[in-house]
């Protein structure tokens, strides 16, 4: 997990051993640094990349414009409202406590690029919030609600 609550789990392709992560970072896609730990039996590893420019570019496709709103999931913290872009596309998002229960969940109508949600109405906490949009992976933010 990032400084900005940004995180990602890896996908094994078991015929080459290949680990893919789809990463969505807000803000500018420049200066990017991921660190990437693999744990096993034996132990942990760690590699970082030194600070890049992130294309939008996930296998050599352009990511679709809905994976891309988790460029818009904002501000981090939060106060009275959270921003999530959608691009217009319907969405189902929920908000998870920390241990995990879902707290707020609400259906975002198609049509709307930006929606503002109302959050006074969940305790200060940090929360993870999913983004669910028809066909898409899921996106995924850790968001921190305060007064």
């Amino acid at each position: 997990m990032d400084s900005n609550g940004s995180s990602a789990n890896g996908t094994v392709d078991q015929a080459t051993q290949k680990v893919t992560f789809a990463l969505y970072e807000a803000g500018p896609q420049t200066g990017i640094t991921a660190t990437v730990t693999a744990t096993g039996p034996c132990g942990s590893a760690s590699y970082t990349t030194a600070p890049a420019t992130l294309a939008g570019v996930t296998g050599g496709k352009a990511c679709p414009s809905a994976q891309t709103a988790q460029q818009a999931i904002y501000p981090n913290p939060a106060t009275s409202q959270l921003n999530i872009a959608t691009d217009g596309q319907a969405a189902r998002v929920t908000f998870y406590d920390a241990a995990g229960t879902p707290r707020k969940t609400l259906q975002l109508r198609e049509g709307a690029a930006l929606n503002a949600v109302n959050v006074r109405d969940l305790p200060t906490g940090l929360y993870h919030v999913q983004v669910l949009i028809d066909g898409q992976t899921p996106i995924d933010k850790q968001v921190l609600i305060q007064p």
